[in-house]
C-alpha cells in the first residue's frame, strides 16, 4: 500500500530554502559581530592632523614656500599615561639637501622646528593635498575595528605610533600603526590603512 508524502516536492524545496536562509543569516551575524575594544584603547585621544596641518604647513612655508609634506608621526603614549608629540617632516624641491621638522607637543601645545642637513640630495615626490586624505582620527577608528589589532596585548600599545608615510612607489600615502617592539625600533608589528580609501591591510 502506497502512502502519500507528508510534503509535496514544492513544499519540501520551499522549506529547504527557508532553512538555508536562516542558517546563512546566523552565519553572517557571527561573522560581522564586532570584537569589543578594550577601555585603555577607547581612552586614547588621537589628535586630528587635519586640524593641526595648517599650522604645520605655515611653519614649513617660512622655511620654503614650496614645502611639501613628507611624513607625520603621532605618539599614542596615553596608554602609559604619558603625552607624546606629533612630528611632521617637510621637503622642498628648492632645498634638496635639507628636511624641515616640526614638532607639536601634546602636553602644553607648544611647537618647535628644526632643519636637518642631508648628506645626499633628497628625492622629492609629488605634492600632497592633505585635505584629500583620511584624517588620523578616522584611521585610528579603522584600526580599532580590526581583530588583528585588538588581539595585541596592552603592553604592545605603550609606545604605539600612528605614522603617515608614502608608499614604496611614492605615489600614494598610508597610515601605518606600529605596535610592540618594547619601545624600540626592532621587532615591531605594522598594520596599514590606505590614506585615500580607508582599506586595511597587514
Amino acid at each position: 500500500m502506497k502512502t502519500s508524502p507528508v510534503f509535496s516536492r514544492g513544499q519540501a524545496l520551499w522549506m529547504m530554502a527557508v532553512v538555508f536562509l536562516w542558517v546563512s543569516g546566523c552565519s553572517a551575524n557571527v561573522e560581522t559581530k564586532q570584537q569589543p575594544v578594550p577601555d585603555y584603547l577607547t581612552a586614547i585621544t588621537v589628535p586630528s592632523l587635519r586640524a593641526l596641518y595648517p599650522a604645520f604647513l605655515a611653519e614649513a612655508q617660512k622655511w620654503d614656500a614650496d614645502a611639501d609634506l613628507e611624513k607625520v608621526t603621532i605618539d599614542l603614549f596615553q596608554v602609559s599615561e604619558e603625552l607624546g608629540e606629533v612630528s611632521a617632516i617637510f621637503h622642498s624641491p628648492n632645498r634638496p639637501m635639507e628636511l624641515f621638522f616640526v614638532d607639536y607637543f601634546l602636553d602644553d601645545g607648544t611647537m618647535v622646528n628644526d632643519i636637518i642637513e642631508l648628506d645626499f640630495p633628497h628625492r622629492n615626490f609629488h605634492f600632497v593635498r592633505y585635505e584629500d586624505l583620511i584624517d588620523s582620527t578616522e584611521a585610528w577608528q579603522i584600526f580599532l575595528q580590526q581583530p588583528e589589532v585588538l588581539a595585541h596585548a596592552k603592553e604592545d600599545f605603550e609606545c604605539a605610533k600612528l605614522i603617515l608615510i608614502r608608499n614604496v612607489d611614492a605615489t600614494r600615502l598610508s597610515w601605518r600603526l606600529a605596535l610592540g617592539g618594547l619601545c624600540g625600533d626592532t621587532d615591531l608589528t605594522f598594520y596599514y590603512v590606505d590614506a585615500y580609501t580607508g582599506e586595511f591591510r597587514k
